[in-house]
């Protein structure tokens, strides 16, 4: 068993839709839709939801399938309350439970919002969930999966931003049982004007990783650092987070690739290339933010945006080869880019190269300004662990 692929285009959107069929039952989806028009946020709300119904519809997932959605939106204070008026869009609705994060990241095509979600089938039983609060709380046979959405720090600058989000997801943490050093497998840090705040970020992160134990010597948490706004103003530094209960110590494992990329602390920053959770008969492989740089952590060909998009992808391919993984394990990718300029560049070789694998591109400023893209993806590979649990 393994990755399957389908998508749906129309003039008025396209929808993307990977799969993994694993051989105890569990089917897992992520899929993107991205409106193709250039209508108001209203309707190319209206478009995506159509479009998600319609795509449920078709794989026979029902609603209670879904884990996680992200919106990705352009100007997210101003729309914000047409998010409000749909169950599938809005956190608060008496809906289903589903983890369902809003980050203000222009889409490089003009439009206005595009979605990410994350659905699992379990043929054999119901999926046991509730939210509480932020958080979506998924039990699986022997492990608790957490997906926290927006957790924020709303006084201070950045780096006092940055301590109060981490001080809450421990509390967060503690309360069921878990450790941020034992627990978290993955970590989104949204930084507003990240060319000006990343340092303060940086620092803050550091230092309270320390104090919890997560060093060189240890280990970090796979991670994305990228610029996006939150719907206040006030809010420099937005969070969202998974974690995992109920894990083997040897389940996990980082993915260094060191004869392509530097260890991160090498360069003064304190996060994971990559981490590998294992199950009965999949793999998870969970790639960071990757850019195009090399062992020694240097910039690899500055002002070259084509160049940079095949080294990136190559430090990724590098990653993956660890676990004999491919980028066509690969069931998202989620594309960064600093400038609009480079847009087309970027989405046309991304397309070619992955013509139905499920691809969101948004306009973010990386967090090295040399950085022209930046990419981040979740594979899938099939394994034989029959002393691990089923996913």
């Amino acid at each position: 068993m393994g990755p399957f692929f389908f998508e749906d285009t129309t003039p008025s959107v396209s929808t993307r839709i990977s799969c993994f069929y694993g051989t105890e039952g569990t089917e897992e989806y992520h899929c993107t839709i991205t409106p193709r028009s250039q209508e108001k946020f209203s309707s190319q709300l209206e478009i995506v939801e159509t479009a998600y119904k319609k795509a449920l519809s078709s794989l026979n997932l029902l609603p209670h399938s879904a884990i996680f959605r992200r919106f990705f939106c352009a100007k997210l204070y101003r729309n914000a309350p047409y998010l409000l008026t749909k169950n599938f869009s809005n956190p608060y609705a008496p809906d289903t439970p589903c983890a369902i994060s809003w980050i203000e990241q222009p889409l490089c095509t003009g439009g206005q919002i595009a979605l990410w979600a994350y659905h699992i089938k379990d043929p054999s039983s119901s999926l046991k969930k509730k939210n509480e609060a932020s958080s979506l709380i998924l039990t699986r046979n022997s492990t608790t999966h957490y997906w926290s959405v927006g957790v924020i720090g709303s006084k201070g600058n950045t780096g006092d931003q940055t301590r109060t989000i981490l001080e809450e997801y421990r509390s967060f943490l503690t309360r069921h049982h878990m450790r941020l050093r034992d627990n978290t497998i993955r970590t989104w840090f949204f930084i507003q004007n990240i060319d000006q705040q990343y340092q303060d970020f940086v620092r803050a992160r550091k230092i309270f990783f320390c104090e919890e134990g997560l060093t060189e010597k240890s280990h970090f948490i796979a991670s994305t650092g990228i610029e996006g706004s939150h719907i206040l103003p006030s809010t420099q530094v937005t969070m969202d987070a998974y974690s995992i209960s109920g894990l083997l110590n040897n389940q996990i494992s980082f993915l260094h690739a060191p004869a392509y990329l530097s260890p991160t602390h090498l360069y003064g920053v304190t996060f994971e290339r990559a981490v590998s959770i294992s199950y009965q008969d999949r793999m998870h492989l969970i790639i960071s933010g990757t850019a195009s740089i090399n062992k020694k952590g240097k910039i690899l060909y500055p002002g070259n945006v084509a160049r940079q998009l095949s080294r990136t992808l190559t430090n990724i391919n590098a990653l993956l080869r660890e676990k004999n993984g491919a980028l066509a394990n690969v069931l998202l990718f989620i594309v960064y880019i600093r400038n609009q300029e480079d847009s087309s560049t970027v989405e046309k070789k991304m397309h070619a190269l992955f013509p139905k694998t499920p691809i969101i591109t948004v306009l973010s400023r990386v967090c090295r300004p040399g950085w022209l893209v930046e990419i981040e993806a979740i594979a899938i590979i099939p394994a034989t662990n029959p002393s691990f649990s089923p996913f």
